[in-house]
């Protein structure tokens, strides 16, 4: 026996585009050939091809089984099938076929119903972008039958109604209209026109306005007279049994005075397309545009999630290179592909924080709208828990940061910008000052939520030494022994000498900036001075001290920065 194809894991989102494309010339051929048989057998050879089963045979209640294998040779073996797919209902699913893993129905639907079953058969479970193909696939074959049976019909009336002009008339026009709406829509498909493309030609078709909204009822487009301003939005829980309503049928449905159905390619990308202001009795044709036109904007979604998903992965590939250090070619060639200028100076920009409900993708999505919009920079990735923005210029990165804040819903922000790099090949050095500046406001060593680091100070020559072993040497020659004590007990000893030096060594903004008793930091700096026996009312001592505790935080703040950059890379969501 032949073996059966084992279903893809997962397809590349340009072959599924192929695989879309395929079918909406395979349906142009179908609408054409007008034969009911052919049909059926056309969409029966194209099933290998576009997804990794066998079709073991077609049936409709028509014409009964076509194109069968062997296995269904057998008429017990028939017989137990159609009372399946009688179970099964118009939905279709899972089947059980002698000698095969795993088996499915795939309904052929048309607006007045099921029309039929393509049987297919795989080693395994079909992907969600097989599926998707598949079920496109019988829907403009139920299409092409669907025009295939009512031409059949048109010509039996007009045969019975030859003498009568107007009949052949009313007739002529309505294949003329269903044909129309077929290339028209079609002809959207294979352009390069958006969703405004879609919803312009329905509107032409139809005559009716047109809305195109996201799954939560949020307008995107409107095409034709009356948009309401402001736009009404459905309560959630309205909303979701539309939806649930709209996924269990085979057709649109009226809502109030529209006829709406449902457009998804895949589970998270969904939109809602409606006919407006449309009276309870409206020509077949009608509901026919609208559900090509579901198909249509289907396949445009698809599209675009396919190209968003290959910009942002060449996006985030062309970042990774640039904070890592690159060769010339590489990066430019990335860069020249996406239209982006790196021959200008840059700084490397992270932005740490999250929105109100900890979206780590919505936080992104908001810090890469409003660099765009401040002309900040556009390319932007997730990487270590921050968002780096590639900064073309010295910004008002204040501005930056209240820009953001009202979008995270009363979320936090902080932002670490690095030095400039006047070259691109100087951005990974950039990117290791940014992180420096990041890991001191982590450890709470800067309050400021913007910090710069050419703004650092003596942290900024501490990091530029060559020599980390001596800074090392010199910071244990002085704070040795309150290391060790810290470490044995859990205590916060390098703290808060660190803090009271800071603090100019005084005692109310010490305590306050701790958050302990005065009678706390009293006993500190007395254990301080027990352990260390350094006199804290020394000049010279508490010079080299409040050094040593600038040189602790450096250290610190530099080994959280290098384990930051080792982090992989954190994929983009769309």
């Amino acid at each position: 026996m032949k073996a059966l194809p084992s279903p893809r894991p997962g397809a590349d989102p340009l072959d599924q585009l192929s695989s879309l494309h395929a079918v909406l010339v395979l349906s142009m051929l179908m609408n054409e050939t007008g034969d009911e048989v052919q049909i059926l057998h056309l969409a029966a050879t194209a099933v290998p091809s576009l997804a990794r089963c066998r079709l073991e045979g077609t049936f409709t209640t028509a014409s009964g089984w076509q194109d069968t294998t062997q296995l269904l040779g057998s008429d017990a073996v028939r017989g137990d099938l159609e009372r399946q797919l009688e179970r099964l209902g118009p939905a279709g699913g899972e089947l059980v076929l002698p000698g095969r893993p795993w088996a499915a129905a795939l309904p052929i639907r048309s607006r007045t119903g099921v029309l039929g079953h393509l049987v297919v058969s795989a080693c395994g479970q079909l992907s969600t972008e097989e599926r998707f193909v598949l079920s496109a696939l019988t829907q403009q074959c139920g299409v092409a039958l669907a025009n295939a049976r009512l031409i059949t019909r048109e010509r039996a009336v007009l045969a019975q109604v030859a003498a009568t002009n107007a009949a052949l008339e009313r007739t002529v026009n309505r294949l003329e209209r269903s044909t129309a709406v077929h290339d028209t829509l079609t002809r959207v498909a294979a352009s390069s026109e958006g969703l405004e493309g879609i919803a312009r030609a329905l509107h032409e078709l139809t005559g009716y306005a047109v809305a195109i909204e996201d799954r939560y009822g949020n307008l995107r487009v409107w095409e034709g007279p009356g948009q309401p301003r402001p736009y009404p939005k459905d309560a959630p829980d309205r909303r979701e049994r539309l939806l649930r309503e709209l996924a269990g049928k085979a057709r649109a449905v009226r809502d109030r005075d529209r006829l709406v159905t449902l457009a998804s390619p895949r589970h998270d990308v969904l939109a809602v397309l409606s006919l407006v202001h449309v009276p309870e009795q409206v020509d077949d044709i009608v509901y026919v545009a609208l559900e090509h036109g579901a198909t249509v904007l289907s396949m445009k979604l698809a599209q675009m999630r396919a190209i968003a998903e290959v910009e942002l992965r060449v996006r985030r590939d062309l970042g990774e290179e640039l904070l890592a250090g690159t060769d010339e070619a590489g990066a430019l060639s990335r860069a020249t592909a996406l239209g982006y200028d790196l021959e200008r100076p840059h700084r490397v920009v992270l932005v740490e924080g999250h929105t109100k409900n900890h979206d780590p993708d919505a936080f992104l999505h908001v810090v890469r709208r409003k660099a765009k919009e401040l002309d900040v920079g556009t390319l932007v990735l997730g990487k270590g828990g921050a968002v780096v923005v590639f900064a073309c210029a010295r910004q008002r990165w204040d501005e930056l940061r209240m820009a953001i804040l009202p979008e995270l819903g009363g979320g936090r922000c902080a932002i670490a910008v690095g030095g400039v790099s006047e070259h691109w090949r100087e951005i990974p050095r950039s990117y290791r000052e940014a992180l420096l500046v990041l890991s001191l406001q982590r450890s709470n060593h800067f309050a400021r939520p913007v910090t710069v680091f050419d703004d650092l100070g003596f942290y900024r020559v501490l990091s530029s030494v060559g020599d980390f072993n001596e800074l090392e040497r010199f910071m244990r020659s002085m704070l040795g022994s309150l290391l060790d004590y810290d470490a044995l007990r859990s205590s916060e000893l390098v703290k808060t000498l660190s803090r009271f030096l800071d603090c100019g060594g005084n005692y109310d903004t010490t305590t306050r900036a701790l958050f302990i008793g005065r009678s706390t930091l009293k006993y500190r700096l007395q254990r301080i001075r027990d352990l260390s026996g350094h006199d804290l009312n020394d000049p010279d001592t508490r010079l080299n001290l409040h050094l040593a505790t600038r040189a602790w935080q450096t250290l610190q703040a530099m080994s959280s920065a290098e384990a930051i950059a080792s982090s992989s890379p954190e994929p983009p969501a769309l």
